[in-house]
């Protein structure tokens, strides 16, 4: 159903070759910084040896200090990226997590509107002023969207693409093609398997083809992340068979050994 909905080549054909882009989102699952150290170094390491894929590590807040020591200079395959960034500017605004203030710490990329986020309560609407905020102090934003759960008659399509809509509404049309997309079906995070490689890549086409009519060709080259229980033995055919650039990883990002793994794949 949702392949016949697609263009036939106008999403892939304007698009250019890129690394995969490999995201690594710790969430709160570091808590000691000797682990978070280790865990950098190790990261870095695999990094570096790497032709083919753009690493980005994505701590805690309490750890961007040490991933900025880690990755400034060290090696471009590796990255500091954020996993949310606040609705306000710098200012009294105790405990935000500001977006300028990421930036001047060397993060490249933000995730915002994470499921987890948004079981908290945040909208399409906010979710698109945090993806505001991170791209003009330069980040990279990485605007998550995905369904609770799928239905027989297709609706939830038409939930994904009011995200990715609403989710984007405060980017620039022109520049667009600057975002990543991270597709992640909620009933697939912590599961103990990723969806299967083909609803993946349709859901892909029916993102780029949702991205296109929208915003125009321009479109077509934004990155198409999948998250959702990846692992080292999933990996490899997901970013090779499944239409997307790259991976959000959720538990194999703290596990040295999984994540360089999944870079391998790459």
């Amino acid at each position: 159903m949702i392949a016949k909905k697609t263009t036939a080549k106008a999403p892939s054909t304007k698009r250019p070759p890129v690394k995969k882009l490999i995201v690594g989102n710790w969430k709160a699952n570091v808590e000691k910084p000797a682990e978070a150290n280790n865990l950098l170094k190790l990261i870095r390491a695999k990094a570096a040896k790497s032709k083919t894929a753009k690493v980005v590590a994505c701590p805690s807040w309490a750890f961007l200090g040490m991933a900025y020591a880690a990755t400034k200079g060290k090696s471009s395959s590796l990255v500091m990226g954020v996993q949310d960034v606040s609705l306000y500017e710098a200012g009294s605004r105790t405990g935000e997590n500001i977006a300028s203030v990421a930036a001047k710490l060397g993060a490249a990329y933000a995730i915002v509107g994470h499921s987890e986020r948004r079981a908290m309560g945040e909208t399409d609407e906010v979710v698109a002023r945090k993806a505001a905020r991170a791209f003009e102090q330069g980040m990279t934003p990485i605007v998550c969207v995905g369904e609770a759960d799928r239905d027989a008659h297709g609706l939830y399509l038409g939930l994904i693409k009011k995200q990715v809509l609403a989710s984007l509404s405060e980017i620039p049309k022109s520049k667009m093609s600057s975002i990543v997309l991270a597709y992640e079906p909620v009933y697939a995070i912590g599961a103990k398997k990723a969806l299967e490689v083909g609803d993946i890549e349709q859901m892909a086409l029916y993102l780029r083809k949702v991205l296109v009519d929208a915003f125009g060709n321009e479109a077509a080259s934004v990155r198409i992340l999948y998250g959702g229980s990846v692992f080292p033995d999933t990996a490899r055919s997901i970013l090779h068979e499944a239409g997307v650039d790259g991976l959000l990883i959720g538990r194999a990002s703290v596990d040295a050994a999984q994540f360089n793994t999944i870079i391998d794949c790459a």
